[in-house]
């Protein structure tokens, strides 16, 4: 029998910083993760990455015990041009 651990995974909802606890086996890949757990259900957006620290892992990448595993979604529109379309606005 495999032994599991606790892992968190932080995610945004609404601009809301969330996270849930995970409690995974060992040697998991992120794409079994992500299918076990189903984590598309956490996000509207379902075009997605998980990182790791800030880094974006590849789907084979191996959960280890001390990770903070964090979901990305895309980015609907450059920062750089909303801010210019919210200063013509005023």
């Amino acid at each position: 029998m495999s032994k599991v651990f606790p892992i968190t995974l932080y995610y945004n909802i609404e601009k809301n910083l969330k996270y849930k606890i995970f409690n995974i086996p060992q040697n998991i890949s992120i794409k079994v993760f992500v299918e076990k757990f189903n984590i598309e259900s956490l996000s509207s957006n379902k075009d997605f990455k998980i990182g790791v620290y800030g880094k974006i892992m590849n789907e084979d990448y191996i959960i280890k015990t001390e990770d903070r595993l964090e979901l990305y979604t895309t980015v609907k529109i450059d920062p750089k041009t909303r801010r210019k379309k919210l200063a013509k606005a005023d």
